[in-house]
Order: structure tokens, then C-alpha cells, then sequence
């Protein structure tokens, strides 16, 4: 995903201001046919739909785009992006807004923010999803209900999470891609 930076964070003489921001290019795509949220499966549900938070991040409203509930609530599903006749990405933008906010320390302690935390933690260390582990995580710091945990040990009963997750063998090379994503973000 190529950056370019936001109209209103440069100066008028094409230098880069002191607020400057990259974006994903594919904000400039977007001509705000509202086929992503017409897609979304929680479009009805949050705070701001997901047409909106591509506008908010193509004319630099950064600030508000990564204090928006949608950002957590997305499922990951990319039913936007399928949907976007410009291939503007919606999916990737909310991806960029998550890691932004969680830079930044926005991330909620809410069970979505606790989830997204643990699972990249996860993914960064193991390679791949660690269940058990992800539950713990998210009792730990919310405390599940004890229905909650019933089925997480049903799951666990039938061979659906391990004790143990499993590591994968090329642990270096995804941390090389870690590396460098977090490297594109810092610029």
C-alpha cells in the first residue's frame, strides 16, 4: 500500500508540514459512492460509516477517524473493498487506522481493542493465531463470564484450540515483515 501525504497537513508551497501524516493512496481513490457501507455488515450499528472514514482520512481529520468506534467494530470481512468500483481499499484504510490508533495509544479496553492487541501479539511471536492464549488475554483483562469459559473449554475439549499454540518455522522472516510494516508507519 503506497502513502502519499494528506491535503491539509502539507504547507500550500508543497512543503511538508509540521502535522504532516502519510496516508494510504488509496484514500484518493474514493469517490464516495457509499457502496462500502452499503456492504458492511455493522455499518448500522457504529458510530460512523465506513465512506466517512475514508473522506476523514483523505482531507486529514486523522484525529477524528482514529477515535471512531467503527474502527474496532469492523470485522475484517473486506465486503467494502470487494464492493469499492475504484478499489479504494476501505478494508486497508480501517487496517491503517487501528495501527494508528494503537500507536498512539487509542486502542479501547474494550474486548475488540484487547483482541486486536493480543492476536497481533500472538501472530508477531507464534507466526499464526494462538486461541488459548487469546482467550486468557481477554479474561484476564475483562473477565469473561463463566458461559464464556464453558465454551471456550468445550472448544478445547473437542480439538478446537490447543493447549499450546504451534510456532511456525519462518518466525524470521514474518518478523522482517513486522519490521518492516511498523517502519512504514512510523514514516
Amino acid at each position: 500500500m503506497s502513502r502519499r501525504e494528506t491535503a491539509d497537513a502539507s504547507g500550500g508551497d508543497g512543503s511538508r508540514g509540521p502535522d504532516a501524516v502519510d496516508v494510504p493512496e488509496s484514500v484518493f481513490l474514493c469517490i464516495q459512492c457509499r457502496k462500502c457501507t452499503a456492504g458492511c455488515p455493522v455499518a448500522e450499528g457504529t458510530d460512523v460509516p465506513v465512506n466517512e472514514l475514508v473522506a476523514r482520512v483523505r482531507l486529514g481529520d486523522i484525529d477524528g477517524a482514529v477515535r471512531s468506534r467503527m474502527i474496532w467494530d469492523c470485522l475484517g470481512c473486506h465486503a467494502c473493498s470487494t464492493r469499492c468500483p475504484t478499489g479504494a481499499e476501505p478494508a486497508e484504510v480501517l487496517d491503517w487506522l487501528r495501527a494508528r490508533a494503537t500507536e498512539l495509544g487509542l486502542a479501547p479496553s474494550s474486548r475488540a481493542g484487547t483482541f486486536h492487541s493480543a492476536f497481533l501479539k500472538t501472530l508477531r511471536k507464534k507466526g499464526r493465531s494462538d486461541e488459548a492464549r487469546l482467550m486468557v488475554r481477554i479474561y484476564l483483562k475483562h473477565w469473561l463470564t463463566w458461559k464464556e469459559l464453558r465454551r471456550g473449554m468445550a472448544m478445547r475439549g473437542k480439538g478446537r484450540v490447543r493447549a499450546l499454540g504451534r510456532s511456525i518455522r519462518a518466525r524470521r522472516d514474518l518478523q522482517r515483515i513486522f519490521d518492516l510494516a511498523q517502519g512504514s508507519l512510523d514514516r
